[in-house]
């Protein structure tokens, strides 16, 4: 009917045939009417919509949370920000399930909120991860140049695999001593190899060259 074709949200002058066969032949091959197929689009439309609006809407209120926390960074407000991230979180990983937004687009829109909360609580994040003065200096970065970034790049990094900040620097720091060990241990067992070479070049004899 007329009625349904001005649902549709298209120029009729200009693309209403280019758009009808397309439906057509789409339909067709599901094996639904066009005006069916209409209706579902519809119907997904209007749902992708109230998803991304939900997107926007607690996007601006997690802002808002944030300038509040900016004039007055008390624990409660603290509090709510995180709560209000948590929900931004929620809903952009729903939407990625419901096919609302692509995965990247999902994690862009959480790295940017990601981003805005980790640069109001470095210090907390720095704090939190870390239970000892001499831990810091062991994370080898300038504090007043890099541990802005660093604390950016450790939230993100957390919020997407879903474990803490704090747990999240706790394993990156084992697994740092752990490579700086097994480095260690090639430039001993190197120095080793060196020291038996210059053995060997003193007294080639088999026994010299067998611990070479």
């Amino acid at each position: 009917s007329e009625s349904e074709l001005s649902d549709m949200d298209f120029d009729i002058d200009s693309g209403a045939e280019v758009q009808s066969i397309a439906m057509f032949a789409t339909a067709a091959s599901k094996g639904t009417s066009p005006a069916k197929r209409a209706r579902q689009d519809q119907v997904r439309r209007r749902r992708n919509q109230a998803y991304k609006s939900q997107v926007r809407t607690f996007t601006k209120k997690f802002m808002a949370a944030c300038e509040i926390y900016d004039q007055d960074p008390s624990p409660e407000n603290r509090s709510a920000m995180e709560s209000a991230l948590g929900v931004v979180y929620g809903i952009v990983d729903k939407c990625e399930s419901k096919g609302v937004l692509h995965k990247n687009t999902a994690n862009r829109r959480k790295a940017k909120v990601g981003r805005q909360y980790s640069q109001r609580t470095q210090p907390g994040v720095a704090i939190m991860a870390f239970s000892s003065e001499s831990e810091l200096s062991d994370m080898d970065f300038d504090i007043d140049s890099g541990a802005e970034v660093q604390s950016i790049a450790m939230f993100a990094t957390a919020a997407s695999k879903g474990t803490s900040p704090a747990k999240r620097a706790r394993q990156d720091q084992v697994r740092r001593r752990r490579n700086q060990a097994y480095k260690s241990q090639v430039r001993t067992f190197t120095k080793k190899f060196m020291a038996a070479c210059e053995i060997y070049d003193q007294d080639p004899s088999p026994e010299n060259r067998s611990a070479m």
